[in-house]
């Protein structure tokens, strides 16, 4: 499993919202892994950017949040940037991305394998990490070759 994960800088982000669909999820017997796909499955296969509103841009979004339980267990969102959460579609949920500090990263690799290395790692220094809203940017829709995707990674730092 090759990939490349660089750190980049740390950099203040505004506050932003997100539409889209969510999972509860756990680090425990590695079950985050199967949820964190079937939600991705769910979304791409659902077409279910096309009918998020108030829509900016083609990115996709995975974002991370509500850590409980020492950090393992969490939820995750997939879905899209938008201007305004007041029109949340059924079956979706909005939420708002704080503004803060965020460690970036840029990765490179194959999916899903390159994210679970990757995480374990950040999971493992936590010094200075906010475990706030965390978030993945994926640059369009359907990616054309899912063995070498580019991915903006965004851990929360105090």
């Amino acid at each position: 499993m090759k990939y490349s994960l660089t750190k980049l800088k740390k950099i203040h982000i505004n506050e932003f919202y997100v539409i889209g669909i969510l999972a509860e999820t756990t680090y425990s017997n590695e079950k985050c892994g199967a949820d964190i796909s079937n939600l991705w499955m769910k979304f791409l296969m659902g077409n279910m950017q096309n009918n998020i509103p108030n829509k900016l841009g083609d990115k996709l979004y995975c974002a991370y949040r509500n850590f409980r339980n020492n950090y393992s267990d969490f939820d995750v969102i997939v879905g899209c940037q938008v201007s305004s959460l007041s029109e949340i579609p059924e079956g979706m949920v909005g939420i708002t991305v704080p503004a803060m500090k965020y460690q970036e990263y840029f990765l490179v690799g194959a999916l899903p394998d390159c994210l679970i290395p990757t995480w374990r790692t950040f999971n493992k220094n936590r010094e200075g990490r906010a475990f706030n809203t965390e978030f993945e940017v994926y640059e369009k829709d359907h990616p054309d070759n899912f063995d070498e995707v580019k991915i903006q990674i965004y851990v929360s730092m105090l």
